[in-house]
C-alpha cells in the first residue's frame, strides 16, 4: 500500500534526522567534560582530603573562583542558585549538584557579561552551552521539561542504546517522569564520563577530546587533554 510506504518512509526520515542531530551533539560532549573537570579541580581542592562534599557556605567563593561576579551574588541569589541545585534537600553540595550551582550560578547565568569574561571562562562556559544545547533539542515541544517519550525519541538509534537508556531512566531524580534542566546537568555526568558513583561508564573512546575539532569543523577543541581524576 502507497500510503503505508509513506508513512514508513516519513517515521525513517524522521528517526535518521533525530539520530543524526544527537550524534552531532555526541561529538560535542568533549567540551562538557572538559569543563565538568575544571570544575571538579575547584570542587576538590575545596573538598580537601576528608570529604566529598561542600557546604553551602562554600558555594558563593567557589562561583566566584571560577568567574561570576561577587556582587550579583547576594544572599537571595544564592539562595535561588542552592535551592536549584540541591536536589536532595541535605545540607551538603555533591560534585554534581555544584555543576549545577556553576551552571544557573555563573556559566548560563544571563546577568553576567560573559563576552567580558576570560578566556578560560569562554572555554569553560562552552561545555555548559553543550549541556543547554542538548537538552533544548532533547526537549522537543520547548516546554522546559523533558519527558520519557521525547528521550527515546532523540535516542531511539545510537550505537549505545541499552546504556543510554539506563542513564536515561537515572536523570529523572525525583521521580516526577520529566526532567528539568537541573536534573540534566546532574545526570549527563554520566554521559561524559564524569559521573563518581557510575559503574557502566559509557567508554572513553567514544568523546576523545583529541577527535573534537576533526569532528565539529565550527568550533576548536580544548587546547590540551587533562589528566584523569583519581
Amino acid at each position: 500500500d502507497k500510503g503505508d510506504k509513506n508513512n514508513n518512509k516519513e517515521k525513517h526520515s524522521r528517526r535518521n534526522t533525530s539520530t543524526k542531530g544527537m550524534t552531532r551533539l555526541t561529538m560535542k560532549f568533549p567540551y562538557i567534560r572538559y569543563s565538568f573537570k575544571e570544575c571538579k579541580k575547584v570542587f576538590t581542592v575545596s573538598c580537601g582530603s576528608d570529604r566529598e562534599y561542600i557546604t553551602k557556605a562554600e558555594v558563593r567563593p567557589l562561583l566566584v573562583e571560577l568567574g561570576a561576579e561577587s556582587n550579583q551574588l547576594t544572599d537571595d541569589e544564592i539562595d535561588r542558585i542552592i535551592t536549584t541545585a540541591n536536589l536532595d534537600g541535605d545540607d551538603k553540595i555533591d560534585f554534581k549538584e555544584f555543576l549545577i550551582a556553576a551552571a544557573v550560578g555563573c556559566f548560563l547565568n544571563e546577568s553576567i557579561d560573559h563576552k567580558q569574561q576570560s578566556d578560560e571562562f569562554q572555554k569553560l562556559r562552552k561545555g555548559f552551552l553543550v549541556a543547554k544545547e542538548a537538552f533544548d533539542y532533547i526537549d522537543d515541544d520547548k516546554s522546559g521539561e523533558i519527558d520519557f517519550e521525547e528521550l527515546k525519541k532523540a535516542f531511539s538509534a545510537m550505537k549505545h542504546d541499552d546504556l543510554i537508556m539506563e542513564r536515561l531512566k537515572e536523570l529523572d531524580f525525583n521521580g516526577d517522569k520529566t526532567i528539568e534542566f537541573p536534573e540534566f546537568v546532574w545526570g549527563i555526568t554520566a554521559w561524559v564520563g564524569m559521573d563518581p558513583d557510575a559503574e557502566d561508564e559509557i567508554n572513553e573512546d567514544d568523546f576523545d577530546d583529541d577527535n573534537t575539532e576533526r569532528n565539529q569543523n565550527e568550533v576548536k577543541s580544548p587546547k590540551h587533554r587533562l589528566s584523569v581524576d583519581g
